[in-house]
């Protein structure tokens, strides 16, 4: 009952909260995650990046995060759902600037990404059919994100975003602005 209550409670924070305006724009970019981005260390433009933490993210998906805050996103499949009690979302204790998700992932799952202050990018390819709630609430950096047709279900995944400014969406082949 409490579980239902906090739920309902917090369903309406997020509602009220609003994101401000939306812009809809051209082609999203799609994402299509390699081996070499799971390298212990891998050489960029003479420095050397290297892998701080990597997990499992759902049944047959795991993440890796680079010492530049870049965090990949590979297998296929759902991601979890996190909640506040007994699976709190992992990605808020990292550093994660920008996230990269993989061509076989099918979900972002509710509070996935909740808190990552830090994210400024993010990259959604073509076959992800859903985005949980709240899934990036707090994402105060993240300033723009591109959304693609394949998208069918986002449940106020964008809360507290303050500097959400430009959302790209792309229906039935057409990208919309606003």
């Amino acid at each position: 009952m409490k579980r239902k209550i906090f739920a309902m409670v917090l369903a309406i924070a997020m509602t009220v909260s609003g994101v401000p305006g939306a812009t809809w724009a051209d082609e999203a970019d799609n994402v299509d995650v390699s081996a070499e981005a799971f390298d212990e260390a891998k050489d960029v433009g003479g420095d050397s990046v290297t892998i701080v933490e990597s997990g499992s993210c759902g049944e047959n998906a795991t993440y890796t995060l680079d010492s530049e805050g870049t965090l990949v996103i590979s297998g296929s499949g759902d991601m979890w759902d996190y909640n506040f009690y007994s699976e709190y979302p992992p990605f808020n204790e990292f550093f994660v600037k920008d996230i990269m998700v993989g061509n076989g992932i099918t979900s972002i799952g509710d509070y996935t990404f909740f808190g990552c202050e830090g994210l400024t990018d993010i990259t959604i390819p073509e076959g992800v059919t859903s985005i949980g709630i709240g899934a990036f609430s707090g994402c105060n950096e993240l300033s723009s994100i591109s959304i693609p047709a394949s998208v069918t279900n986002i449940n106020n995944a964008f809360n507290y975003c303050g500097g959400l400014l430009d959302i790209e969406v792309n229906v039935n082949n057409k990208n919309y602005s606003s």
